[in-house]
């Protein structure tokens, strides 16, 4: 059987590939993988017998990330699992780690992948910069990727601050809608006056004043 193997993605094969009559696999993943994105890991097994145990992870020397695990009990089998990257801060070497046994295979092999720190832009933009106590703050939070494509990360806090830095409002696993989510916090109607931060932790935070109009108000 003819194989095309492309640079950009890892591939395990067994050496019994040209022996038609026992069974062979093949996985693949992206050698390169971007972070923050969701990327998809396939495999391919061919004349199993019996019932097959798969679990894939991303490990390195610190934890492990579980990638799938499934009971394969179909003869011929391809499915892709998708999977959403760990958190890097900087370009890292990872391992992709692939077990599988059963009756016929037995696999327990690592290959070394590489995950990018990707750039992207990310915005939050409030309705106006003033408020006053009692109005609604409306806001919307907008990402990037390096190409200016809106994606649809979910982002798992958003959090409002008060002047003092206390938490007065929460929002939890926040899902753009084609890129943007638009959230809104109604104030109270006595509040201390000055600057209030919506911010997603880790990412990236804005600031509105709340004051009386036609009062000044002097930034610390």
């Amino acid at each position: 059987m003819p194989l095309l193997l492309l640079s950009v993605c890892l591939s395990i094969f067994t050496s019994e590939i040209a022996a038609t009559s026992e069974p062979y696999y093949a996985i693949t993943v992206p050698a390169q993988m971007l972070y923050p994105s969701e990327e998809k890991a396939c495999v391919t097994f061919y004349k199993l017998k019996g019932q097959l145990q798969l679990k894939m992870e991303l490990k390195n020397e610190e934890k492990s990330v579980l990638v799938a695990e499934d009971t394969i009990n179909n003869p011929i089998y391809f499915h892709c699992y998708s999977f959403e990257l760990p958190t890097v801060e900087k370009d890292e070497v990872w391992f992709f780690h692939v077990s599988a046994h059963g009756d016929s295979i037995n696999i327990d092999r690592s290959k070394k992948i590489l995950l990018i720190k990707g750039f992207q832009f990310n915005y939050i933009q409030t309705d106006k910069p003033i408020y006053k106590p009692g109005q609604t703050v409306n806001f919307r939070l907008i990402t990037l990727d390096k190409h200016y494509h809106a994606k649809n990360d979910k982002y798992p806090l958003v959090e409002l601050l008060d002047t003092d830095n206390n938490r007065i409002g929460q929002w939890l696993d926040v899902s753009p809608r084609q890129g943007i989510a638009d959230l809104s916090f109604p104030l109270a109607d006595e509040l201390p006056l000055g600057v209030y931060t919506i911010n997603v932790p880790g990412g990236y935070k804005a600031t509105f004043l709340v004051n009386e109009y036609g009062k000044s108000f002097h930034f610390q």
